[in-house]
């Protein structure tokens, strides 16, 4: 929507905000965005409200910290309690020109370098000069000065000390004994990327043991599904095990008995919503008695057990609790359809907890 499809009335504007009530709160009130609401206060020529930064700061005392104590944008912030944004858009509207960074760090460019060469740090140079990091690097990059990164010791475009280090003999010779490129990297203190890179500029080809063929991936998924079929993948087995704290719940519901009674009834139905008719598409099982009841039922029968501490024991006592299992009390139907009898489940959970 633009601007000016608001047409918010004048005399409204002026009253309310006159009163004290920031531009976010009237936007809020108007229902557009604080854009759209400055532009009508500066298109119906509304004086605008000096800023909290102008009323604990003057123009002259602004202009004696930034020119004459030499103190930057974000020092002014920190000092006032402001942001830095606040600090920048009052100097942009008092017409206050900026510092150029010779003026801004004050020294020539022998001193400059002298200093970033001992520390190797824009940052700490900038905080020796009182000055912002950016500044550093700005005036590095006027007077041709390369960055230097003291992590890795080096310039840009120089190779690393331990890259210089390297003996290509014998970092190949290594390579084919291991066959491995991470016991090389940490054998020789480098990065396996730096190792890669040696073993290329060489014409070294690299092990590759497995041939991800579309057959292959194929045998692979068959065998996980057999072991996960298993229970192999199950309880704590599973590489995810975060020492049991799922609830009964959600383990009765992501069981195997439980997929295996989906899946029978998907069969017995042929994959027909009992509803509507439709077949295949987004099917799902749904209990004529609802599944909760059923759980609040099992769970009443073994009240001295804790559905937490207690799962495990309450998952083998419930794959022998024929109401779970029943074939009869679930029927298969489309997602459409499932959520209009959810409405009807709703009702009979109502009832149910109400009788209770």
């Amino acid at each position: 929507m633009s601007k000016s499809s608001y047409n918010i009335d004048k005399e409204w504007l002026e009253c309310e905000y006159s009163k004290g009530r920031s531009a976010a709160d009237l936007a809020r009130k108007v229902g557009c965005c604080e854009t759209n609401l400055k532009y009508w206060i500066k298109k119906y020529n509304i004086k605008c409200r000096p800023s909290k930064l102008e009323n604990c700061l003057s123009r002259g005392e602004l202009v004696n910290l930034y020119y004459n104590q030499g103190l930057t944008y974000k020092k002014i912030a920190q000092k006032y309690g402001f942001s830095f944004t606040a600090v920048r858009n009052l100097i942009l509207k008092w017409n206050i020109p900026q510092r150029k960074y010779n003026e801004e760090l004050n020294l020539d460019s022998d001193k400059l370098l002298k200093l970033y060469h001992e520390l190797k740090n824009t940052n700490k140079v900038a905080e020796v000069l009182n000055c912002s990091g950016r500044s550093v690097v700005n005036y590095l990059e006027r007077i041709g000065q390369p960055r230097i990164y003291a992590l890795k010791g080096r310039k840009i475009g120089i190779p690393s000390p331990k890259r210089l280090l390297l003996d290509d003999d014998e970092v190949i010779k290594l390579y084919k004994e291991t066959g491995s490129i991470n016991q090389v990297a940490k054998k020789f203190e480098c990065s396996n990327a730096t190792i890669v890179s040696l073993l290329e500029r060489n014409g070294i080809q690299r092990n590759v043991k497995t041939v991800w063929t579309p057959e292959y991936i194929k045998n692979v998924s068959e065998r996980l599904r057999r072991r996960q079929a298993n229970g192999e993948f199950s309880g704590e087995n599973h590489p995810n095990w975060q020492g049991g704290k799922t609830s009964f719940h959600f383990y009765l519901r992501n069981s195997q008995a439980t997929i295996k009674w989906r899946n029978a009834i998907f069969k017995r139905d042929n994959y027909i919503c009992g509803s509507c008719g439709q077949r295949g598409g987004k099917l799902q099982a749904h209990h004529f008695k609802p599944f909760s009841i059923i759980l609040s039922e099992f769970l009443d029968c073994y009240k001295n057990l804790s559905p937490i501490q207690d799962r495990f024991q309450l998952i083998e006592l419930a794959k022998n609790y024929q109401p779970f299992w029943n074939l009869e009390n679930g029927i298969i139907v489309c997602l459409t359809c499932h959520q209009k009898k959810r409405s009807a489940t709703a009702k009979i959970q109502k009832e149910y907890r109400c009788a209770i």
